[in-house]
């Protein structure tokens, strides 16, 4: 057999006779365990004692999307997730991180932490489009910390083994990060920004222009334009503004889940009287705010984007340089 300094063994466990059903998979020794679990077989889990502790969860969707969360009661929130009026659409597997062990059970406090960190560690490396808020970090003493790295160590393993490379060097999307987030902190050479600033001036950047996320200040409007598209729009508290006005690409090249996310924003907007449709185009007439600046921007041109790189200030930077322009200054 081959083996290299460092393997690990995963041992699996399969719900039923279909590989890729629900399955239970854990590395031999250590106290959680991962659920995998295919949307529409969640419903056969009800009841069963591994889904319902607290624990964190990560939701994966086609085209490299995916959610990170937490819950108390693991099948409760998936269930909510799941739900075809109020759930999230993008996603059909979920993997459910929880203890295995009766003697060392994550509290609610843990699986907060883990979803911290969880979440620092996908955006730095890169791999996939994560669109949400950056999570709460809650207290942890020390002692706890380290036992929850250990335990994160484990969840990469785990997510690796399933397929889900979240956690994998956004170089080459195969190998795992050499180096194990310590603390979920941010780094400590960024001055943090105080809470009496103007709230609508501070937002949380996701960038990976060093792989970490860091709180800057955005104040200027951007630009959208490709092929015959144009928007206008600014960083927001709670995600990306585009102004009425926008008027979408002409053309639709988005594929797959992606189409048809697009396609029910469209739908919905059209519906709500955000959207119209002026001289056979698609034209914003309300302003808009989406949860993030790459989700407007694949709104506006109708095709997979990079928000960070289509949207750009008046003298054609993108946000991308701005962003890091400013994170440079605030370090010297």
């Amino acid at each position: 057999m081959l083996r290299k300094s460092g393997a690990k063994r995963i041992q699996t466990w399969f719900y039923d006779e279909d590989p890729n059903g629900i399955k239970v998979s854990e590395v031999p020794n250590t106290t959680i365990q991962a659920v995998f679990i295919p949307r529409n077989s969640l419903k056969d889990l009800k009841g069963e004692s591994e889904v319902e502790k607290p624990g964190i969860y990560f939701l994966f969707g086609e085209d490299k999307e995916a959610y990170i969360g937490e819950a108390e009661v693991g099948y409760e929130r998936l269930r909510q997730h799941a739900s075809p009026s109020t759930g999230k659409s993008f996603w059909d597997v979920a993997v459910l991180i929880v203890s295995n062990a009766s003697q060392d059970q994550l509290d609610k406090v843990d699986v907060k932490y883990l979803e911290h960190i969880s979440y620092l560690a996908s955006m730095r490396s890169g791999t996939y489009d994560i669109n949400q808020t950056v999570p709460t970090k809650p207290f942890v003493r020390e002692f706890r910390r380290d036992d929850l790295t250990d335990i994160f160590n484990v969840i990469k393993v785990l997510l690796g083994g399933l397929g889900f490379s979240i956690f994998a060097d956004a170089s080459n999307g195969i190998e795992y990060e050499n180096e194990a987030v310590q603390s979920g902190d941010i780094p400590k050479d960024i001055p943090k920004i105080e809470a009496e600033q103007a709230i609508e001036k501070v937002v949380q950047v996701e960038t990976q222009l060093s792989k970490d996320i860091k709180s800057v200040i955005v104040e200027d409007v951007l630009y959208c334009k490709r092929r015959d598209a144009y928007a206008t729009g600014k960083y927001v508290s709670d995600g990306f503004l585009v102004y009425k006005g926008a008027l979408l690409a002409s053309e639709q090249q988005l594929e797959g889940a992606k189409l048809k996310r697009q396609q029910d924003h469209i739908n919905t907007f059209l519906g709500n009287g955000v959207l119209e449709i002026k001289d056979g185009r698609y034209v914003l007439v309300q302003d808009q705010v989406f949860s993030s600046i790459s989700a407007a921007a694949v709104f506006v041109t109708q095709r997979r984007s990079s928000g960070t790189s289509e949207w750009k200030d008046k003298n054609g930077i993108t946000a991308r340089n701005i962003i890091e322009q400013m994170l440079s200054a605030e370090t010297k």
